[in-house]
């Protein structure tokens, strides 16, 4: 039997990202990781819009996300970021002249 998620809006979600190809677009916009083993910039903005689609007002209810069988299932080719992960990484490329360098 299939698990459904309770964020039951995500599937219809990941759909137009992949029609889109909103993943492809948004890492050709910012700078290529410098390992193999980094999580890609489409990987730290899906993983951020699914927590507010989510409720999420803490990074560290990326947890919630992490924890729930169906939405992992449904995202098994990104990589989900950490808390303290996404932190860095909106420290990093978050705000003012070094996101708009990105839009």
């Amino acid at each position: 039997m299939k698990e459904l998620s309770n964020p039951i809006g995500l599937p219809l979600i990941e759909q137009i990202v992949k029609r889109l190809k909103i993943r492809e677009a948004t890492d050709k916009k910012f700078p290529k990781p410098r390992s193999n083993r980094a999580i890609k910039a489409s990987d730290y903005i899906m993983t951020l819009v699914y927590m507010f689609l989510d409720g999420a007002v803490h990074l560290e209810d990326v947890n919630h996300l992490m924890n729930d069988q169906a939405y992992q299932e449904m995202i098994k080719e990104m990589k989900l970021p950490s808390s303290d992960a996404i932190g860095d990484w909106l420290r990093r490329y978050g705000g003012g002249k070094k996101l708009r360098r990105f839009c």
